[in-house]
């Protein structure tokens, strides 16, 4: 009687002689990546360990390769995957405002490819200060699988042209003195730290009129200056002359 007689035997590199499955690199695209075995004979199959990435890092790739019916066992190969950081540039875009208005908003130009959602964290900080002068804006920004490249930007205030509505609360006001010998003039009361007064016709002596003006210079903060008007008056001193009482004889010579 005749049987049939299937004779299988243990599966060895030799017979995967043309497989491959090779390192391979990417660059993160937000995608998975994963690696292959090629040239796979017709029949077998294979189970791959620690495939299918998609962050950036270094990965060993196990392929479990197993025969078909005609072998016993299994083969294992290992082989690197290698997802990079994808490279993106962030620049802060320059801005500029006057002294005493709101700040601009901050913003800023991409160069590469954000992917999907992902979130580089992007903030945008003014350096110190709010006087007149040149800042930095600076950038800070994280991702893992991002290789960040972050560009300053520069945020200028520029002077303020000042006007009366800047000079709220300070005073140069008509004022008036009496005649006494010595030389009278007004003063600009409550002027800001760094502002600078030059007054015209701001001084009198005897009595009369004399129309004053005050030019007001702001601080570096500012250009231009306002110019102030004020009467100063200087009244005549009040002198009373009273005579004294005499006595004579009708016919003597008066006193």
């Amino acid at each position: 009687e005749e049987g049939n007689c299937n004779i299988v035997k243990e599966l060895t590199e030799s017979e995967l002689f043309n497989v491959t499955f090779e390192d391979k690199e990417y660059t993160y695209d937000g995608t998975k990546k994963k690696l292959q075995v090629i040239n796979l004979p017709e029949g077998f199959t294979v189970e791959y360990e620690g495939n299918n990435k998609a962050d950036v890092g270094i990965y060993t790739v196990k392929a479990t390769i197993k025969g078909d019916s005609n072998y016993i066992g299994t083969i294992t190969k290992e082989a690197t995957l290698t997802i990079n950081k994808a490279k993106v540039t962030i620049t802060a875009d320059d801005k500029t405002s006057t002294y005493g208005d709101s700040l601009a908003y901050l913003t800023y130009e991409t160069e590469g490819t954000i992917y999907g959602k992902d979130n580089l964290n992007i903030l945008l900080t003014k350096k110190g200060g709010l006087n007149v002068g040149t800042y930095d804006i600076l950038v800070s920004a994280s991702n893992p699988n991002y290789e960040i490249t972050t560009v300053k930007g520069n945020y200028k205030i520029t002077p303020r042209k000042l006007t009366l509505a800047d000079l709220n609360g300070i005073t140069f006001r008509d004022t008036t003195y009496t005649y006494d010998k010595t030389e009278k003039t007004i003063l600009v009361n409550n002027l800001p730290e760094g502002f600078s007064v030059k007054y015209t016709n701001n001084k009198g002596l005897n009595a009369g009129e004399y129309k004053a003006t005050a030019t007001i210079t702001g601080n570096s903060n500012y250009t231009g200056s306002v110019v102030k008007n004020a009467v100063l008056t200087i009244n005549k001193s009040p002198i009373i002359i009273t005579a004294e009482s005499k006595m004579s004889r009708y016919k003597e010579e008066l006193l």
